[in-house]
């Protein structure tokens, strides 16, 4: 009542405050950031499970389920996501936004420690995943070719492309999917090799050792640095690929 009468006998009051909503809202419209996806953190923590040689079905009912029971009573939890692949599963547990993203880290390792003592095999690492609806994917390139073969290109992906796209201004990040590491190949025969007294760790160490890594220094000029790394690389018959 007191308000409505001050402006009553000061009509002058009324444009004033009028003038101040108008200014004010021609302030917030100029300098109000307009986004498609806001820059809004997500707390989020993954936990990855390992079952090796295990079926997705079984590593559902032996581990994937025990962790979601102990993780369900966390506070301040909103969902759950987990995805099963073969010897291995993910479980994502996204929390709400008022959430301390510490404490929740911290609930969520105590629990995996509680039902971690129920598995007779070990447990990935428990790591924190801040999600950015702002840095979702934007742009998606595929690379395909009729002569080179998978290894080659993914040679080329990583090595050309992904460092080309990282130089963009503006591009935070750059992932390759689909990509192969090679990998070196070895058939044993059983009966040749219990022949020569010898077993299949033996072979693994052979292989080891002939395929070593090494810093082999730094080689300064004036304008840069160049650094070299040194590897004995195994080499494997081209004709037969059968050891022992």
């Amino acid at each position: 009542m007191r308000l409505t009468q001050l402006f009553v006998n000061r009509p002058p009051l009324v444009f004033v405050f009028i003038a101040v909503v108008v200014l004010a809202g021609a302030f917030a419209l100029a300098t109000l950031v307009q986004q498609n996806t806001p820059n809004i953190d997500f707390p989020v923590v993954s936990v990855s499970a390992s079952y090796p040689g295990a079926p997705p079905s079984e590593l559902r009912d032996a581990v994937v389920r025990p962790l979601e029971d102990a993780i369900a009573g966390a506070p301040d939890l909103d969902h759950i996501n987990t995805t099963i692949q073969q010897n291995q599963a993910t479980i994502s547990a996204t929390f709400t936004l008022d959430s301390n993203q510490t404490t929740d880290l911290t609930e969520i390792q105590d629990r995996i420690q509680t039902a971690r003592a129920a598995f007779a095999f070990g447990l990935a690492r428990t790591e924190r995943a801040n999600v950015r609806s702002a840095q979702a994917n934007i742009l998606t390139l595929s690379v395909t070719s009729h002569s080179l073969t998978i290894a080659a290109l993914s040679a080329i992906v990583t090595n050309n492309i992904v460092p080309a796209l990282e130089q963009v201004p503006g591009v935070s990040n750059v992932g390759a999917n689909g990509t192969v590491t090679p990998a070196l190949e070895v058939t044993v025969d059983p009966q040749k090799l219990s022949a020569f007294g010898f077993t299949a760790n033996d072979v693994v160490s052979a292989i080891q050792s002939n395929n070593v890594r090494a810093p082999g220094g730094i080689a300064y000029s004036p304008n840069r640095e160049r650094r070299s790394t040194c590897a004995a690389i195994f080499k494997r018959r081209r004709k037969s690929r059968t050891c022992c």
